[in-house]
Formats: C-alpha cells, structure tokens, sequence
C-alpha cells in the first residue's frame, strides 16, 4: 500500500540531497558493460552517459534522428535542462559504437522516424529519470559496488576519469 504524501521515511527531507559517486575503477566500469552487452539498450545507456558528461533528463531527450548518422568525431548538441544553453559534445568510439550497436539490434528504432526518442521502455515511453536511478543502481550492486549510486553517477564518473588524466578543475566545472 502506498504511503501517504509527506510520510516516506526514506525520503531526504526538504532542502538536503542525496550524495552519489562516480565509478572510479575501470574494472568495475568494463564489469557493467559486460553485464550489459546483451542488453543493447542500456549498455548504450551507460556508455553515453559515461562519455558524454550529459544529465540524465538530457540523455533521455535524445532523439533517433540526432544520432543515426553520427560517426566517431561528430558532435551531439543538445539543449542543456538547467541552463537552457546547447552544449556540444565530440562523441568518442565507444560511444558511436554503442550507438551503432543499439541501432542495429533493436528492430523497434530501425523502423522508428526520426523524431522518435532514443531510449524508451519496454511499453513505448521515454524512460523517466527515476527509472534510470533503478537501473544504474541494479548494475552498480550487480557488479558488487558499495556505495550509493544513481543516474548522476554516470555524469561523475565522467568528471572523476577526466580529473584522473589532468584535466584542470576549473575546466571541468
């Protein structure tokens, strides 16, 4: 039975957040993809969140047509949720080729017009955010991660590889 408004204990209370952490092991980033590999969707999920830096709102907006001819070294531009400003983002290989990989085993987006969302659930909708926390969740416990983990997980785990290689802070933020 749900609980009534106001009255999940779990619940941060108001004006608090919840902290959440990058993935900071490689193997345990090539442990999810593996998991994931046959799951084209959400390994395509993960491996553009993790390359790209994008939240996940703006991951789930993308559309088929902004991708289905993208190549290694073309841009993705989209408008950003909370500036309201397009960024622009180079995509790497692994990226294209989860794209790519996506593309071709889900028989759903090859008929789909361009307009149609990337990512969209088992019954036909665009995958929400909260449902995007679940499953970054699920992989990161899968592989046996301690800590909390969460859609913006992905975004960290981006900033953390890009620090790690000497990328100047001020740059990243």
């Amino acid at each position: 039975m749900p609980l009534a408004k106001g009255q999940n204990p779990n619940r941060p209370k108001t004006g608090s957040s919840i902290k959440v952490e990058p993935i900071r092991t490689k193997t345990a980033i090539d442990n999810i993809k593996k998991i994931l590999r046959d799951r084209p969707r959400n390994f395509c999920l993960f491996t553009l969140g993790i390359n790209t830096a994008y939240r996940a709102n703006e991951l789930l907006s993308i559309r088929l047509g902004q991708v289905r001819h993208l190549g290694v070294g073309d841009a993705l531009d989209l408008k950003q949720s909370k500036t309201r400003k397009y960024r622009l983002v180079t995509l790497n290989r692994p990226a294209v080729e989860a794209i790519g990989y996506y593309l071709k085993h889900d028989p759903h987006l090859r008929l789909a017009d361009d307009d149609a969302y990337l990512f969209y659930s088992r019954f036909g909708e665009v995958l929400t955010v909260p449902t995007l926390t679940h499953l970054v969740k699920t992989w990161c416990q899968a592989v046996g991660l301690k800590g909390n983990y969460g859609s913006h997980s992905m975004r960290k785990t981006w900033g953390w590889w890009q620090y790690k290689r000497g990328k100047p802070v001020p740059l990243l933020a």
